[in-house]
């Protein structure tokens, strides 16, 4: 059940690209941790590079999986919680953009590095 779940989470996160009709990879710039659930998603992304590394070095492909569950979590209450195409204003707007693409991004690899297939569309 955790594999479609992370793929879902990935297939919004592109969905929301698509429907916004931006491209993720030209999104640089600041990203504003302002809502409960930014600052919580935020913390999950930040954490990425330590989880991957550890699962690596301790052979333990589980770190990781339990890691991308609790990403596609916190995204989950993220997009509930917080409009992203719809923002009050375009700073927050792309700020929100900037942290979907950075989800999408980590869960596309995680998802990669565990041998599970990364689709667009489910």
């Amino acid at each position: 059940n955790a594999g479609p779940y992370m793929q879902n989470a990935y297939v919004r996160c592109r969905s929301i690209f698509r429907k916004g009709e931006v491209e993720p990879d030209q999104l640089a710039g600041a990203i504003a941790l302002v809502a409960d659930e930014e600052q919580a998603l935020g913390r999950m992304v930040a954490r990425f590079g330590d989880v991957v590394h550890q699962a690596a070095e301790t052979s333990q492909p589980n770190y990781l999986c339990e890691h991308l569950f609790e990403l596609a979590r916190a995204f989950s209450r993220f997009y509930e919680v917080c409009s992203v195409l719809n923002a009050e204003d375009e700073a927050t707007r792309l700020s929100r953009l900037r942290l979907t693409a950075l989800v999408s991004r980590q869960l596309g690899r995680g998802l990669t590095l565990l041998g599970i297939d990364v689709v667009e569309r489910m």
